[in-house]
């Protein structure tokens, strides 16, 4: 369709799929900022902004593992195209009923859930093609790549939606989004992605749907180094949803709702997460002892929350903020290459779909409980005389916003500890040792056979 010099193959082709994403999601963060900023005028509390979060993750969490099944079955680029195409449909409809006056939150809450299910086999498609598409030494560098790629959008996406929503509205910030939903689309068109060698692992999955889909789990729970990766990494999630629920409300009702701060905020954070991907595509990772390091960044994305939690403006948050998100960059980065390097390519959707479900499956609970905890607890807490309010009043401040900053530091501390808790796990350290790294880049990818 293109002619052979239009289609891209092994790094070129990641860096022609990370730039479509780049495009796609400046949209995306910017229609998130402006439902937030929407949200929070309408209701002014965080329930409403996680209830939105729930309704995007409960889907992927739930469709992830037959999603992974899918993946492996069917044509991976195609699986991308569809999920990025789908979801501009659902935008569409919120066009409708924000003109028509019509727009609730319970219509948004339907449309993110629609989005969610989509990314649940976005996610487990792009991330299982990485490992045919560039040999093993070349992961790390990969996922800096798209790393960047994708947290480079976040510099502009916040920028633009804090500078256009009083402009555009949110109407406009959603017709923006459809367009870069096609974008990344047609980026995919451009590339090729190998279909994966056949294994004795992936011939013997299971016979049926359900004994496919659960599969994946049952992969990572018999191998105890992946079981010990994939728990701390539970661990280290829960705690940082505790964070994540409570963060942007936080800064909203610390600037009095005020779109341009928050929008900056957002931007100290991708310019971090810019500069980590920058920095682990040009290092290319570590080559010994990467558990070891893993575990370090995740307590430092910890300390990165702290600060923003301890911050009593825009600069404490903004410093915070950066250097969490250039951690996270680093630390997903490097996870992502042992799973890429440890895991057969044809049984990859479906255990890159069960690490989703794994680590996020305690994201929806923790919002629950969490935003009402913040709202009706911890912030009428810090406005009393309680033990609470005299405990964090010297590390938080006082005044609106700072339950949830109190909330934020706590949980943040508990990631810096479950990353040095690591070291102590020996079938963890030992993963290199207990499970060599494969190889699935294939000669068929050399001659440009076998492929999408």
């Amino acid at each position: 369709m293109f002619g052979k010099r239009l289609v891209f193959r092994g790094m070129p082709a990641i860096l022609t799929m990370a730039f479509g994403q780049f495009i796609s999601i400046i949209g995306s963060n910017m229609t998130g900022i402006g439902f937030s900023i929407w949200a929070f005028q309408v209701t002014g509390r965080a329930t409403a902004l996680a209830l939105i979060g729930i309704g995007y993750y409960v889907p992927q969490i739930v469709l992830s593992p037959i999603a992974g099944v899918l993946v492996d079955r069917w044509s991976r680029k195609r699986v991308m195209l569809l999920s990025d195409t789908a979801p501009a449909l659902f935008t569409v409809g919120l066009i409708f009923l924000y003109r028509a006056s019509a727009l609730q939150i319970w219509h948004v809450f339907v449309a993110v859930a629609g989005i969610g299910a989509c990314n649940a086999f976005q996610g487990p498609a792009f991330e299982s093609s990485i490992s045919l598409m560039v040999p093993k030494e070349k992961y790390a560098r990969a996922n800096g790549l798209v790393a960047m790629a994708r947290n480079g959008s976040g510099i502009f996406g916040p920028m633009l939606a804090g500078a256009l929503y009083g402009f555009l509205g949110l109407s406009g910030i959603l017709a923006v989004d459809i367009g870069t939903f096609m974008f990344a689309a047609i980026t995919l068109l451009l590339v090729r992605i190998p279909r994966p060698a056949p294994t004795e692992t992936g011939a013997d999955t299971g016979a049926s749907l359900l004994q496919q889909a659960l599969f994946g789990i049952r992969y990572i729970f018999r191998e105890p180094s992946l079981r010990a990766l994939m728990g701390i990494y539970f661990i280290a999630i829960v705690a940082l949803n505790f964070s994540a629920v409570v963060l942007n409300p936080m800064i909203l009702a610390r600037t009095g709702n005020n779109a341009l701060l928050f929008g900056s905020f957002q931007t100290a954070a991708s310019i971090g997460a810019v500069l980590g991907g920058a920095i682990l595509a040009a290092w290319g990772g570590p080559k010994r002892n990467r558990i070891g390091k893993l575990l370090m960044f995740i307590s430092l994305i910890g300390v990165g929350y702290m600060v923003m939690g301890a911050g009593r403006g825009f600069i404490g948050w903004a410093i915070g903020g950066f250097a969490a998100a250039f951690f996270v960059s680093i630390t997903a980065g490097i996870n992502q290459s042992i799973w890429q390097s440890k895991v057969p390519a044809d049984i990859q959707g479906r255990v890159m779909a069960a690490r989703f479900t794994l680590a996020n499956w305690g994201r929806p609970i923790i919002m629950v409980i969490a935003a009402p905890l913040a709202d009706y607890v911890l912030e009428p807490a810090m406005r009393t005389s309680s033990l609470f309010a005299k405990l964090f009043g010297p590390v938080v401040g006082t005044g609106t916003g700072t339950g949830m900053a109190a909330m934020l530091f706590i949980s943040a501390l508990a990631v810096a500890i479950v990353g040095l808790s690591g070291f102590g796990v020996r079938s963890l350290r030992q993963i290199d040792e207990r499970l060599p790294d494969l190889d699935h880049a294939t000669l068929e990818e050399v001659r440009g056979e076998a492929t999408d």
